[in-house]
């Protein structure tokens, strides 16, 4: 027996005002609208209704019951057109978490698409350095997060993740740099230059740190940095060379403001663009009509 139940059993009995044709309405028995009647009045401690003899009015908690149970009956019945509305994507809300980098050079097509499909489902879209996009999740204040990095360390297995996408991460030199132009170089050569890397809470310094680890090279001389916007801007400046990847300089290298340095081993480091959401809460129509984009997009 569900409160809902209880709720309509008993404003059909205050419009109709007699158990039995409260009971007929509603083909239950009358013992039946009995019980509905007396578990609200136990489950609130107070009479619904003054009795007197076969006439029924009600007690002013009655009449405060009644105006509230309209109400939400009312919303009950709504609830089926509305969730159909969302499954229709005629209403909703997708709160999405992303990087700087994601938020300005990877997930506008993305929006834009989703936007031009589904126009009435209202969309957030939160940029963050990667600590902060995480806990917005954990916390439930977005649905999908994207960011770039490697995809084998998104080890939570609550998580759910796919990577939509890969870019490479290229060497980066002023465009006077006597490097400029030559067939490569071997990664020892880097310890004769002044390298700008990358604090810990930013998403390409693991791949950086490997890649350095491998090749043995010193990594305490640097500059470090926690953008890669700003690694850009000191490179180009001339205060030292930097790894970043090919999204992130693109105009730069077409315009000629940056150069890219050939170095070996480096080619096999991709910066996967990575979407995880929790699987523990799942996604709403919303979120997996945008996963569908973003799957489109890979192929």
């Amino acid at each position: 027996m569900t409160l809902l139940h209880q709720l309509k059993t008993f404003c059909v009995l205050v419009e109709e005002g007699s158990f039995t044709r409260a009971a007929e309405k509603l083909y239950l028995s009358q013992p039946s609208v009995s019980q509905h009647i007396s578990t609200l009045e136990k489950e609130y401690d107070v009479s619904l209704f003054n009795r007197r003899g076969r006439r029924l009015s009600l007690t002013p908690e009655g009449n405060a019951l009644y105006t509230l149970a309209l109400d939400v009956l009312k919303r009950s019945e709504a609830i089926p057109a509305r969730f159909r509305e969302m499954q229709a994507m005629r209403y909703g809300r997708l709160d999405l978490g992303v990087s700087t980098y994601v938020g300005t050079s990877v997930i506008p097509p993305f929006v834009a698409a989703f936007r031009s499909i589904h126009p009435d489902v209202a969309m957030t879209l939160q940029t963050g350095n990667d600590p902060d996009i995480h806990k917005m999740l954990r916390q439930g204040e977005i649905e999908i997060a994207i960011l770039e990095g490697n995809a084998r360390t998104f080890n939570d297995k609550d998580l759910k993740t796919f990577v939509i996408g890969q870019d490479d991460i290229l060497l980066v030199a002023p465009a006077d740099h006597p490097w400029r132009g030559g067939p490569g170089i071997t990664p020892s050569k880097l310890n004769d230059e002044h390298l700008i890397l990358y604090e810990k809470d930013c998403s390409l310094c693991p791949f950086i740190q490997e890649y350095l680890m491998e090749q043995r090279i010193d990594q305490h001389r640097g500059t470090f940095v926690n953008s890669r916007d700003v690694a850009r801007a000191l490179v180009k400046a001339g205060a030292g060379l930097a790894f970043i990847n090919r999204g992130s300089v693109k105009e730069d290298l077409q315009s000629g403001n940056l150069v890219s340095i050939p170095m070996e081993g480096l080619s096999v480091k991709k910066l996967d663009i990575v979407c995880f959401y929790r699987q523990s809460t799942g996604l709403g129509f919303a979120g997996w009509a945008f996963r569908r984009i973003l799957e489109k997009g890979q192929k």
